[in-house]
């Protein structure tokens, strides 16, 4: 129970600072869209979230003592240690090769991260997918995505 506790505090601490920043962030533009309406929804949900883990926990959850921490396998460490290692890459990587060749290559490898078999149709399911979050981003909410350098910031103009 002290564990559930923590980390609903922990929870609600971080959204609320985070929040805060969003909110008072001096790139604020006047539009209902901006810069800052993504942290700020973000951040939101988790302090809404947070708050109702940490009601849950002090009110409606019984506890029994002899519980014990799940163990996970070696190939799911292996499994979390990749996810982490390819999310890290892509954030290094984007500013480099672009929006589009990043999240096409950490699509493709999560999906055979999390288990995806299907090797011939893959390729063009994460080329779907980022697709699809580039009309989102770019026609629909008019966010500029990073277009990459040098070869890669034509590739990135050709779809945005």
């Amino acid at each position: 129970m002290r564990r559930d506790i923590i980390f609903a505090v922990s929870t609600i601490i971080f959204s609320i600072v985070f929040l805060l920043i969003s909110i008072f962030n001096p790139a604020r533009q006047t539009t209902i869209i901006g810069p800052n309406t993504w942290p700020t929804i973000i951040m939101s949900f988790l302090l809404g979230l947070g708050s109702i883990e940490l009601v849950k926990t002090l009110f409606f959850r019984t506890y029994d003592n002899s519980v014990q921490d799940v163990k996970l396998s070696k190939e799911q460490k292996v499994n979390l240690m990749l996810l982490m290692l390819s999310l890290v890459i892509g954030v290094i990587l984007l500013p480099y090769l672009g929006f589009f060749l990043t999240c096409w290559g950490l699509f493709y490898v999560l999906a055979r991260i999390f288990g995806f078999k299907n090797k011939k149709i893959l390729p063009l399911v994460s080329l779907v997918a980022v697709v699809l979050l580039i009309m989102l981003f770019c026609r629909v909410l008019s966010i500029s995505l990073p277009r990459g350098v040098w070869i890669f910031e034509s590739i990135s103009g050709i779809l945005y």
